[in-house]
């Protein structure tokens, strides 16, 4: 009896053993699935509410924009994903890309998708979403049309000559529903190990540049030729093709460059219904002005009106130098780095004030307008666009709060993970304020200088009164953050 009860301990303390060795190894592979690299669900659905983003272009790369490099070039022999791991973009708009109807089918009926594959899994694998910009052309396609009608100019490289609306329609349509089916969605069509579908898809890009005409010394970019009827059948088309495989799928106008064109092309389009257009989408060149408020506001009121809002600007840049005898900052014609940095931050608040969701910057590299210099020298605007990112991405809310007035001081609250952020300017130096905070249980704040210079931050910290802290400002804005 006395055997039987050792050997009955025993065998309980050895299935004890067991289970409890079961429950670590379970325990164990949560955790591996948890933190493993492969599962990005969670990154994923974080990542998309990014609000910054980059024109994944070859001419950022090599500071030339004349130059006529294969995007997939760029791709493979370029350090392509620089801005995104340097930076902190978490968006990819890939231009030209390689969404190319006759690059994916170079034979009517024919798919090849490794080249459009391979960008994939490597957006993938630094984590990035991807607004593909899906281009209605195929040389085959295009060959039906006199090619003098449909003459389109730069970015030869990528894009055929002739840039018409597709020939065989029906061709097309099935080529988008592949597209779709293999990079939006994880069906049976889907491309193996694809981790993030694309959930944004823009169709064409700068349509109305199909009234563009050749200067003497200027080639002007024409990347489609038609009327607004004729985009609008490749816009409805595509849209309707994408939605029918993937209704969850948001898509955007091709990028509109100008606010004049608004008035003779984009009023017209959309006068005629869009339905399944989901964003609008813009472009904005400065032109060296300060911060364009007014026009952004113009392109979310604009887009608010057809019920395409909040607005995307898809490329915007900030350049070093201004042409004008009144300079927001530094020296009319001279070239000035800190201006730049400080006219971008000021920027980028500004339109994300007036109700633009997402900002896509143009250049990495390249003169007088990126963040980075010829010589790969990091301008003050590469480290004020990174710590921007850093301090407010992911935002939920954007408000003015006082002492904003819009002419001496400029104060916006930004709701970053339940928390205020606050970016604060005045348009003289030493100007003292009071910032009046929410939450009574504070006794000091960190101010941070937007503007860097280097990896190192320009911070300090100053103690809270009755809710209120009071410290100077000057042109240059300051993050402020409660402790």
């Amino acid at each position: 009896m006395i055997f039987f009860n050792s050997a009955y301990n025993d065998l309980n303390a050895f299935n004890l053993k067991r289970v409890l060795r079961l429950v670590l190894i379970v325990f164990a592979m949560s955790l591996m699935t948890s933190y493993c690299p492969q599962n990005k669900s969670y990154a994923a659905d974080q990542t998309a509410d990014s609000h910054f983003g980059y024109l994944g272009n070859y001419y950022g790369l090599v500071g030339d924009e004349d130059a006529q490099v294969f995007w997939y070039y760029a791709l493979t022999n370029l350090p392509y994903f620089e801005p995104f791991t340097e930076v902190g973009f978490k968006y990819d708009r890939p231009h030209p890309g390689p969404f190319v109807w006759g690059l994916i089918e170079h034979q009517k009926g024919m798919y090849d998708f490794s080249i459009t594959d391979d960008y994939v899994r490597q957006a993938q694998a630094h984590g990035l979403q991807v607004l593909p910009t899906i281009w209605p052309y195929a040389v085959w396609d295009q060959a039906n049309y006199d090619i003098s009608m449909c003459l389109g100019s730069r970015w030869e490289a990528d894009l055929p000559l002739s840039r018409c609306k597709p020939y065989d329609m029906d061709a097309y349509i099935n080529f988008v529903k592949a597209l779709v089916e293999r990079y939006g969605t994880r069906g049976a069509n889907s491309m193996p190990g694809l981790v993030t579908p694309i959930k944004h898809w823009e169709v064409l890009n700068e349509p109305e540049t199909s009234y563009q005409t050749t200067q003497p010394g200027i080639t002007p970019m024409v990347f489609f030729r038609g009327s607004q009827d004729d985009y609008y059948e490749v816009l409805t088309s595509t849209s309707d093709a994408i939605k029918s495989i993937d209704p969850e799928a948001q898509v955007l106008n091709g990028g509109a460059t100008s606010l004049a064109a608004a008035y003779f092309y984009w009023e017209i389009l959309f006068g005629y219904g869009l339905p399944n257009v989901d964003i609008g989408n813009y472009h904005y060149d400065p032109n060296y002005d300060d911060g364009m408020d007014a026009d952004s506001s113009t392109w979310y009121n604009f887009f608010n009106t057809y019920g395409k809002n909040p607005p995307w600007l898809t490329e915007y840049r900030v350049f070093n130098i201004q042409v004008s005898d009144i300079s927001p900052c530094g020296t009319p014609f001279v070239e000035d780095d800190s201006c730049q940095a400080q006219r971008l931050v000021k920027s980028y608040l500004k339109i994300f004030n007036n109700g633009t969701d997402k900002i896509f910057y143009t250049y990495y590299m390249m003169q007088n307008q990126g963040l980075v210099a010829l010589d790969g020298t990091k301008r003050p605007a590469f480290y004020a666009m990174r710590l921007l990112i850093q301090k407010i991405d992911y935002f939920t809310s954007v408000t003015t709060v006082p002492p904003h007035d819009n002419v001496y001081y400029f104060a916006y609250k930004f709701t970053v993970q339940g928390k205020p952020v606050y970016v604060i300017w005045s348009s003289a130096d030493n100007s003292t304020i009071s910032l009046s905070l929410d939450n009574a249980s504070v006794t000091s704040v960190k101010i941070t200088n937007s503007v860097p210079y280097s990896d190192s931050l320009q911070e300090q910290y100053v103690s809270v009164s009755n809710s209120t802290a009071t410290f100077s400002v000057s042109t240059i804005p300051v993050y402020v953050e409660m402790f």
